[in-house]
């Protein structure tokens, strides 16, 4: 199996499909990783400023008890977190199985056609926004519930969520690797006849 970039290349790409194009594309990935998780370090410093002085560290509503509401952060930081490590390889295999068996869709008037690698470049991406989507979101209500309920252990959930991301913050050798493999799975859905 290939780790390069430029093994995965076709001998002579078009522009589209150059390694510095890819390299364009994972920079660009990068930075909107990187907005997303620099989102939940503001949520993070906001709403606990918020609670802590604004509120005096004492809790909006009282439903039940503060645990109640922290259970409820718990239950939606760990479903993020599942959903992402079991959903995002089940759409990449339908964008990897789309990607072998479908032809690309035509391009618009005067845009170059989309090379398998743009193709399997977008399955990759499409992952990552997944992954970043459900932290944020699950981070997002569980900082609202912080709020609420000024349990000190819920910020504990929410930073969970933003070192999901930091781990999974795409690299080079990741991205390399993952195209390497989704190439490799490409090839073997297409020799079996797209089974």
């Amino acid at each position: 199996m290939t780790n390069r970039v430029s093994d995965l290349l076709p001998p002579d790409p078009p522009s589209n499909g150059s390694a510095d194009d890819l390299a364009d594309k994972l920079r660009g990935l990068r930075v909107l990783c990187l907005g997303m998780i620099l989102f939940g370090v503001a949520l993070l410093l906001m709403v606990s400023g918020v609670v802590w002085f604004g509120l005096g560290g004492r809790s909006l509503v009282k439903i039940g008890g503060t645990e109640v509401l922290t259970a409820i952060g718990a239950v939606l930081t760990l479903t993020a977190v599942a959903l992402a490590v079991l959903l995002v390889p089940v759409i990449t295999r339908v964008g990897l199985r789309k990607v072998a068996t479908e032809p690309p869709a035509p391009p618009d008037e005067g845009a170059p056609p989309d090379t398998e690698l743009d193709r399997l470049w977008r399955v990759y991406a499409q992952g990552k926004f997944l992954e970043y989507g459900l932290a944020d979101g699950a981070g997002v209500v569980t900082a609202v519930l912080f709020h609420l309920s000024a349990d000190w252990v819920m910020l504990l959930f929410v930073a969970g969520m933003v070192v999901f991301q930091i781990v999974r913050f795409p690299n080079a050798a990741g991205a390399t690797a993952w195209l390497a493999a989704a190439k490799a799975e490409v090839d073997r859905v297409r020799a079996g006849g797209g089974e």
